[in-house]
């Protein structure tokens, strides 16, 4: 029993590897554009991934299920927001309240990915997160 997992993300979280688990125990990392076969010990299973900071979001496999990771699309939008943004608020702002926006800012950073997630999990076509 083999469930297929394909890591398509693109630029997105391409330094890092993903931590993938199954019934909650960490068993694999996966890089960007790879593709790994995964033996499973039951016919259904719960899949996830392990992010730093994220909410976890677990699916139901089953045996012979092919997982695609995609990044969010408002991953990509939100990133270069914050970049943009932490640029000119150093460019615009006297150093108090540079400090403030940015200290704002890193708390949207942070939260908005772990509550929304940053990565999709597609199962056999149908998207899951």
């Amino acid at each position: 029993m083999s469930i297929k997992v394909y890591r398509n993300t693109g630029l997105m979280g391409s330094a890092m590897k993903l931590k993938l688990k199954i019934n909650e125990n960490f068993i694999e990392k996966i890089k960007p554009q790879e593709v790994l076969t995964i033996q499973i010990p039951r016919e259904q299973v719960t899949f996830g991934l392990k992010i730093f900071l994220e909410k976890k979001k677990d699916i139901i496999v089953k045996n012979g299920d092919e997982i695609v990771i995609t990044p969010k699309k408002y991953t990509t939008y939100f990133s270069w927001s914050i970049t943009i943004f932490t640029f000119l608020s150093i460019i615009l702002f006297s150093a108090p309240v540079r400090w403030i926006i940015l200290l704002l800012v890193f708390f949207c950073g942070v939260s908005i990915p772990y509550f929304y997630g940053t990565y999709n999990l597609t199962v056999n076509g149908e998207c899951k997160t």
